[in-house]
């Protein structure tokens, strides 16, 4: 379907604008957690993190992340 397409196409320009918006920590963190889905404790070592810093900067990362989308997709 060329629309549905269309509309993949535009979401996945949108949550990219989005992701670059993050702070480079959180932008790296939540990359490599989410998107190349290593495991917690590998992203710590990675980055020289605590597990407790990266829950922190995962959820803060999320949070940015939905409201960019909400702003730049559902609005």
């Amino acid at each position: 379907d060329p629309e549905r397409s269309a509309m993949q196409g535009e979401f996945q320009t949108v949550i990219r604008g989005c992701v670059e918006k993050l702070p480079k920590n959180h932008r790296q963190a939540f990359l490599l957690r989410e998107v190349s889905e290593l495991e917690s404790e590998e992203v710590c070592r990675l980055l020289e993190i605590s597990s407790a810093n990266l829950r922190v900067i995962l959820h803060r990362s999320r949070l940015s992340l939905q409201m960019c989308l909400e702003k730049n997709w559902f609005a």
